[in-house]
C-alpha cells in the first residue's frame, strides 16, 4: 500500500483492499480512517518520521484486531511528492519472538487497534496471554498471584466475550493475536520493546 504524506491512499493490491474491507478507490480514502484516533495519530507519528529520516520504521503492535508487523519506508511518487510504502502483516508469536531473539530494532506501538479484544480488561488480557503460553488454572493463579477460582472466572468471562468455548479455542485465538510473545518476554526485553516515543527513535534508527 503506498500512502501520501497526508494519509491518502494512492495504490493498493486488490488482496489489501478485501482483507481491510476498502471498497473506495485509491486517492478517495485516508489511511488514518481506517483507525482508531490515537492508534492513527500514533502510526502518522511514525510515517512522517520514515520520511524525514528517510529510513525504514518497523512497528509492531495490534492493528485491525491482530498483531501486525508493519514497516514503513519512504518512496517518492512519480510526481516527484514524499510518501511512504507501508508493508503489513500478520505478526503471530513466534514471529514476534524471533525479531527478538535476532534483535532486529523495531518499536512497539504504544497504542493497539484492540477492535473485538477491546472490550477485554487488562486482567482478562494478561489471563488470555497465559492460557494462549499454554498455562494450566493452577499455573496462571501461581503467575498472578491468584486463586484458581478467580482464573477460571475471568477465563469464562473471556470465552463468553470471545465466542470460544473451549480454552483450547482461547489458546488458538491468543496465539493469533501475537499477545503471547510479549507475555513470554522477560522483562529486560519488555522494556526493549515497551514502544518509545517518535522523540526516542534515534538510537533505534542509528
Amino acid at each position: 500500500m503506498v500512502v501520501t504524506a497526508d494519509g491518502q491512499i494512492v495504490d493498493a493490491t486488490e488482496s489489501t483492499r478485501q482483507s481491510l474491507g476498502i471498497d473506495a478507490e485509491p486517492g478517495s480514502l485516508s489511511f488514518w480512517a481506517l483507525l482508531p484516533d490515537a492508534v492513527a495519530r500514533e502510526h502518522a507519528q511514525y510515517m512522517r518520521e520514515a520520511m524525514q529520516r528517510r529510513t525504514s520504521i518497523r512497528v509492531v503492535g495490534m492493528l485491525w484486531g491482530t498483531m501486525r508487523q508493519t514497516v514503513y519506508s519512504p518512496i517518492e511518487l512519480d510526481t516527484g511528492e514524499p510518501a511512504v510504502f507501508i508493508a503489513s502483516r500478520l505478526a503471530g508469536s513466534e514471529e514476534i519472538a524471533w525479531l527478538m531473539r535476532a534483535h532486529i530494532p523495531f518499536v512497539r506501538a504504544t497504542h493497539d487497534d484492540m477492535r473485538g479484544f477491546s472490550q477485554l480488561t487488562a486482567r482478562e488480557l494478561e489471563v488470555f496471554a497465559l492460557i494462549g503460553e499454554g498455562l494450566s488454572t493452577t499455573e496462571i493463579a501461581n503467575r498472578l498471584f491468584r486463586s484458581e477460582k478467580t482464573v477460571e472466572w475471568h477465563r469464562a468471562s473471556l470465552g463468553q466475550k470471545l465466542g470460544a468455548s473451549n480454552r483450547v479455542q482461547l489458546a488458538r485465538l491468543a496465539i493469533v493475536t501475537g499477545l503471547t510473545a510479549f507475555a513470554n518476554a522477560d522483562e529486560e526485553r519488555r522494556i526493549n520493546v515497551s514502544g518509545p516515543s517518535v522523540a526516542e527513535l534515534a538510537p533505534i534508527l542509528g
